[in-house]
């Protein structure tokens, strides 16, 4: 069309003389391609554009920033070891996208190492690597002393990772020779004129001749308990157990010493007595063992197990009652549930296929399931974040999703006062569904919807070699269910002990006049030292909550008090806490090699001196390919503007070159 255009508006290159055609011809062939691209414009159609992009396979280095790295090796080490591998880094960057992080307590993403980590939690390191890099990662590299004394077991983490991990371990294999306390294991909870266990583990590189010890437990330098024991030639570890006896209640200090100068500081809370709980079942349940063992292992409570139907006590002589797939139908059990609700008797209720759920319903007025027609289905558990009558461990917290499912009654659940703790997930789908649930008014008790903490218990011992976040859970929910006081309007939440490496977090949760909990007063938090030095720290509201965060602590004995103003009164609150002086970074003494080994298996470990081994091995990985980044575009012809200034170009060319030869 172009052509035929132009031919009927400039025939003269058909009429020019022979000398003129050629230039004719390019001022011809000028007008029909400017004309050309100027119906493509006028019709606009699509262009499709393919992109390809190669992208380096990501390695991680994940450096260790703890204080025990300082501990365990000097700094010539250290700084060889940094050379090193800053040449091995510089020659994978060719063929990897290289993102450094250091961890200790947490990560932060660069290569700097200052050593001041005062714990050292690896597997969180390991879990944020993973959770935070979107894209596929080929490797991640250690370079560590294989030591942690906070979270979850590495090795336990490494085997649900996407991708290898390789280390290096830095450090001495060589243990010390002499013996020396490793770790102090006890019961946070003491009772009065009773006697307390204290087990001690004790370590050496291998001593040459038997060594005889002297191990005592002392308070404000009086000696409790002492013993003599001998350790023998050639061996490197030993648990012995201290027995004494505490005479005073509250927060109590002692110290284990072995010899005049290696001892180790542990706090222990005095109570006058053990309280009681009635564990009441239907039937012999694995959800009873579970329970039972967490509250034996607290220390605080004394579980008495009793079927129901042959139980003939006095419920009144129990601070708690716990009633499992009770009431049942059978009357000789369900007289149980009447008293407990009649006596006002605080109580955790879990219900199973053999609970009778209209007996359930009338008793009670916090949860109704109704539509029950005897089927159960399988429903995960998701966590309330809302929730603040007592702190979900941050590891259970991020477990929940994972958990095996509870059985829970098939109908339709409708919750008239309390709060849920844990809320139902049917198939994966979000539900408003209660799982668990607890109430206060006018007293204490809860309501767990459906079996299987079992499950929990054993998924969570796979997972992080041990049950201490679900025991945690259990213990706090008795607790806070034995005490059945009128609830303050202002309530701490707060650890009693924390490790000098520790940041302390002091949370507080304060309820308007309908017992809701509201964060939208001015709060804050007067803590004092035993000097009677005082700080404040202004509360931050966070999720119905408030949140004070003073950080690190010097080791020592605090008291707060909390103060919260409205514009009627103010509410407050005091209580007290322990700063240990006891550096859980100095308890590893030795490189430990075998965890991570445990962790990458044996041909991904390497030691400080073969960095260069390990750079050529990252250099051959096969599993390793470079990314490769298909993007297809599709854009309007209009949009390439380049096109109307070669129109322009065009037009104007012909037109000035007319000019310059005349009519052509």
């Amino acid at each position: 069309m172009a052509i035929v255009i132009s031919r009927l508006l400039y025939p003269w290159p058909w009429k020019k003389s022979s000398a003129s055609k050629p230039v004719a011809w390019i001022l011809f062939c000028f007008r029909v391609l400017a004309l050309t691209l100027l119906f493509l414009l006028l019709f606009n159609p699509g262009i499709r554009q393919l992109k390809i992009e190669s992208q380096k396979p990501i390695l991680t280095i994940l450096k260790d920033n703890s204080q025990s790295m300082r501990y365990l090796n000097d700094s010539a080490r250290l700084q060889r070891v940094d050379s090193l591998w800053e040449i091995g880094r510089r020659t994978l960057s060719g063929h990897y996208d290289i993102k450094s992080y250091t961890f200790a307590q947490d990560i932060k993403q660069g290569k700097h190492w200052d050593f001041s980590g005062k714990g050292t939690d690896l597997g969180y390191a390991l879990q944020q690597i993973n959770q935070s890099i979107n894209e596929p990662i080929a490797a991640t590299l250690l370079i560590t002393d294989g030591n942690y004394n906070q979270g979850e077991n590495p090795v336990f983490v490494s085997q649900n990772l996407p991708f290898p991990i390789y280390a290096i371990g830095v450090g001495d294999s060589l243990a010390r020779s002499e013996v020396y306390l490793h770790q102090i294991y006890h019961n946070p909870v003491a009772y009065l004129n009773e006697r307390t266990p204290v087990e001690v583990d004790l370590r050496s590189g291998g001593v040459n001749i038997d060594t005889v010890i002297e191990l005592s437990i002392q308070k404000n330098n009086r000696v409790l308990s002492t013993k003599k024991l001998t350790f023998k030639k050639g061996h490197k570890r030993q648990k012995v157990n201290l027995y004494f006896t505490p005479k005073n209640t509250g927060l109590q200090q002692y110290k284990i010493k072995l010899g005049q100068q290696n001892y180790r500081t542990l706090y222990m809370s005095v109570k006058k007595q053990r309280q009681k709980v009635l564990l009441l079942y239907h039937a012999v349940h694995p959800d009873i063992g579970v329970i039972r063992k967490a509250l034996e292992n607290s220390n605080r409570f004394e579980p008495v197990l009793k079927q129901a139907s042959q139980f003939n006590g006095n419920l009144t002589d129990y601070n708690m009652v716990l009633l499992h797939q009770v009431p049942s139908g059978n009357f000789s059990e369900d007289r149980w549930f009447a008293e407990v609700v009649e006596k006002k008797i605080p109580y955790w209720l879990i219900l199973g296929p053999q609970s009778d759920f209209s007996t359930f319903n009338q008793g009670q007025n916090a949860l109704d399931i109704t539509g029950f027609n005897g089927d159960f289905e399988e429903a995960s558990a998701r966590y309330n974040k809302a929730f603040s009558w007592f702190r979900v461990e941050p590891l259970l917290q991020r477990n929940i999703a994972f958990l095996p499912p509870l059985n829970v009654a098939f109908g339709d659940y409708r919750l008239n006062r309390g709060v849920e703790l844990f809320m139902q997930n049917l198939h994966g789908v979000e539900t408003e569904r209660p799982a668990w649930i607890f109430t206060d008014q006018p007293y204490r008790f809860s309501v767990l919807a459906g079996t299987g903490l079992w499950k929990w218990s054993l998924y969570l011992y796979r997972q992080t070699a041990s049950h201490q976040s679900l025991e945690d859970l259990v213990y706090k929910t008795v607790k806070f269910l034995s005490l059945n006081e009128p609830r303050k309007r202002l309530i701490m939440n707060h650890e009693n002990f924390y490790n000098a490496s520790q940041p302390i977090d002091i949370e507080a949760t304060w309820y308007n006049e309908n017992y809701e909990p509201d964060n939208s007063l001015p709060g804050h938090i007067e803590i004092t030292d035993s000097a009677n030095n005082r700080f404040r720290y202004t509360f931050i509201p966070k999720e119905k909550r408030f949140e004070a965060r003073p950080g690190v602590l010097p080791p020592g004995t605090y008291q707060f008090e909390a103060v919260i103003e409205s514009e009627k009164r103010t509410y407050s609150d005091t209580g007290s806490f322990v700063v240990g002086q006891n550096n859980i970074e100095r308890s590893s003494m030795t490189l430990n090699s075998q965890l991570l080994k445990n962790m990458t298996g044996a041909q991904r470990y390497f030691d400080h001196n073969d960095i260069e081994t390990l750079t050529a091995l990252l250099l051959n990985e096969k599993q390793a390919p470079q990314i490769r980044k298909t993007e297809i575009r599709i854009t309007d012809l209009i949009e390439q503007n380049i096109l109307l200034w070669i129109i322009v170009l065009l037009m104007v060319s012909e037109w000035i070159i007319r000019k310059f030869k005349g009519r052509i």
